[in-house]
């Protein structure tokens, strides 16, 4: 599916107390950087988020995620930033996350992860 919306540089939506789940359509984004950290997040990264072509940049930490690191981040070639801190993350940090070459920053820490 293709990105339906103009490219947007930057959201940053963090530390107002949001809550629920984050919807699946996020992935209909084009978008740079997506900061959804501090709030009230709830439930499973949705694996639509690794439909974000263009994204170089995820902050979701700091909120009650819970599930497994979706294996649809190995899409996003462009990503240079990840932190998923401070969840309830639980299993193996996938395997393909070696894939993504521009990944600089990587920050898993206060989950219950394992692996490499």
């Amino acid at each position: 599916m293709r990105n339906l919306f103009p490219l947007l540089l930057y959201l940053n939506v963090s530390t107002n107390e949001l809550e629920g789940t984050i919807p699946p359509q996020v992935g209909l984004l084009a978008i740079n950087t997506l900061d959804l950290s501090n709030n009230a997040f709830t439930g499973e990264i949705p694996i639509e988020i690794g439909d974000l072509k263009v994204l170089h940049s995820l902050n979701l930490s700091n909120n009650f995620l819970t599930g497994h690191i979706p294996t649809s981040f190995q899409k996003l070639e462009q990503l240079e930033s990840l932190d998923l801190s401070h969840n309830s993350l639980i299993g193996n940090i996938p395997p393909q996350m070696i894939q993504l070459h521009s990944l600089s920053t990587f920050n898993v820490a206060f989950n219950h992860l394992s692996g490499n």
